[in-house]
């Protein structure tokens, strides 16, 4: 075997923003990579192939109130928390044996940002969604 081989420990990889691998591959002089292998914590397996990834901050927007109003509004972040319900609840699809690929999509809600205090109801929350996607994973929609 010839070639060489180039570690790479990116800290920054579980916050989305890839700083290392970002200024590794921004870098003219470093050689460029003919494959990765990214590590997952634990020894049990040596998975082979990855999930794709998809991440999205979604804002939800509701009437904003005052908790002690006559005017009952329902805010943002109880409309956030129905998104999250039902997030956790959507049907994707299982692995699929046929490809080799043996590791099912995943979908987690991750944060969940919203509100200042006790006396507002907030009319903005966010909450982060991150998607681990396969072969299987696809754009038909789900029953």
């Amino acid at each position: 075997m010839t070639g060489g081989l180039a570690v790479l420990l990116d800290v920054d990889e579980h916050t989305g923003a890839f700083g290392g691998a970002r200024a590794y591959l921004a870098d003219p002089a470093a050689a460029h990579p003919a494959g990765v292998m990214i590590g997952y914590p634990g020894l049990e397996d040596v998975v082979v192939g990855g999930r794709g990834l998809w991440r999205a901050t979604i804002t939800v927007h509701a009437p904003s109130g005052h908790s002690g109003s006559s005017r009952q509004v329902v805010g943002a972040i109880s409309r956030a928390a129905h998104l999250v319900r039902l997030l956790d609840a959507a049907q994707l699809p299982g692995a699929d044996a046929g490809s080799g690929f043996l590791l099912p999509p995943k979908l987690s809600v991750t944060a969940l940002h919203g509100g200042q205090g006790f006396s507002v109801t907030p009319s903005r929350c966010e909450l982060n969604v991150d998607v681990r996607t396969t072969p299987s994973f696809d754009a038909t929609p789900r029953p």
